[in-house]
């Protein structure tokens, strides 16, 4: 990761940490909000965790993936991590590094998934689809 794309996620990161998901504030909800448009603005990436479908018989080959998806409470979210390094320690190891609107945009056009959820196994954040149409119409008007 660039020292740039650094910069960006540790934005996103650190208004996270501080992030009380069990008893939010629509002022710490705007926080994580602000700070995932100011990354997007940045052109910041997230770190999505992949499963491959098939195999590769060799580097040119176009390999098909689909992106992990958890589910909490009656929701699918697909994972999304603010660093590498908080990706899971699982033997694949495989993930995409996705720039923010890209991702917003898949969220959107995929049915099964509610959301995504920001680093689902430490201080999290559940960004719900509407929340994410919202932000993309309102970037639009820009």
């Amino acid at each position: 990761m660039d020292e740039k794309n650094k910069k960006f996620s540790s934005k996103i990161d650190s208004v996270i940490k501080t992030f009380d998901f069990e008893n939010p504030s629509d002022a710490s909800i705007e926080r994580v909000i602000t700070a995932i448009i100011e990354s997007i603005e940045e052109n910041g990436n997230l770190f999505i965790p992949i499963d491959l479908i098939g195999e590769s018989s060799s580097p040119d080959d176009v390999v098909e993936y689909k992106m992990t998806s958890l589910n909490f409470e009656n929701f699918t979210f697909f994972p999304a991590y603010t660093n590498k390094f908080l990706l899971p320690n699982d033997e694949s190891g495989r993930y995409l590094e996705m720039d923010i609107v890209s991702l917003l945009k898949e969220v959107i056009e995929f049915e099964y998934v509610d959301g995504i959820v920001l680093n689902p196994w430490s201080n999290r954040f559940y960004l719900h689809k509407e929340t994410i149409k919202i932000m993309l119409d309102e970037m639009l008007k820009l």
